[in-house]
């Protein structure tokens, strides 16, 4: 009797470990959830461009300062990959970041031909929020946030592993 116990709680314990495992998602699925949610909330004259293995991409309108009129398009890299923390407490604030990371590079095409590159190397982080000039609005979707932050968490713990041999 005690060795079908066992037997039977090992089983039992293989079977949740399993499913439970089952129930994570994929980086890549994170990753691609996570770009979904940031495509479909663009925030002002902002514009998805691509998105692939980790890269979000999108434009902005860059427009005259007195005229008002379109003098061409700033583009934006955000790197998934490299997000190794997440501060803010509500869809109003909303702060991704990390050590010593590219998480943003820019080149902005002008209408008369000239294309400007600045490359944010110094940048260890990004407002993902709207309020305060992010490039997103998170806040208009009920549920939305709270939904990210548990995703976020997920992707941080897939970018932040400890590499094979290391102790801590």
């Amino acid at each position: 009797m005690k060795k079908f116990i066992v037997l039977f709680f090992t089983i039992t314990s293989f079977t949740t470990a399993h499913s439970q495992e089952q129930n994570t998602p994929t980086k890549q699925q994170t990753m691609e959830w996570i770009a979904g949610k940031m495509k479909d909330h663009l925030d002002g004259e902002r514009y998805f461009v691509s998105y692939d293995n980790g890269y979000f991409k999108y434009k902005t309108t860059l427009r005259g300062n007195n005229t008002g009129l379109v003098r061409g398009h700033c583009f934006f890299t955000i790197n998934l990959n490299k997000i190794a923390k997440i501060d803010g407490g509500s869809c109003w604030w909303f702060v991704a970041t990390g050590v010593n990371v590219v998480y943003r590079t820019s080149a902005c095409e002008m209408s008369d031909g000239i294309v400007m590159v600045e490359d944010k190397i110094d940048q260890n982080r990004i407002q993902l929020n709207s309020q305060d000039h992010g490039p997103f609005d998170f806040c208009v979707e009920e549920g939305l946030y709270e939904r990210l932050v548990k995703a976020f968490d997920v992707l941080i713990k897939y970018n932040t592993q400890k590499k094979e041999g290391e102790v801590f």
